[in-house]
């Protein structure tokens, strides 16, 4: 079993979501699903260059804070290995910093 922080991206609202919103059509690139950033970065990108569009009137997006329970079988991890991940977003951090 899987339990990892996973952020969702969705377009402001005046109502608070309860739940992530069904993404679907040809844009999604696996297909309809519910899609989430372990990285907060990834998600304010996200907001920034998918959610703040023309008909966003309001050119705001919100960032939603989950904690997903998966189990094995229903786990994709699109990073493929983790610790490599945030090794290599470690060093770029410090080599930005210099």
């Amino acid at each position: 079993m899987h339990v990892i922080k996973g952020y969702n991206t969705q377009e402001y609202r005046k109502v608070i979501l309860t739940q992530p919103l069904l993404s679907e059509g040809f844009q999604q690139w696996m297909g309809n699903g519910f899609y989430f950033w372990q990285d907060l970065e990834f998600a304010e990108w996200w907001g920034e260059t998918q959610k703040c569009f023309k008909k966003n009137s309001s050119q705001q997006y919100v960032i939603y804070q989950s904690d997903l329970i998966c189990e094995e079988e229903n786990f994709i991890d699109a990073v493929f290995n983790e610790i490599d991940y945030y090794n290599f977003v470690a060093k770029i951090e410090k080599f930005a910093a210099q």
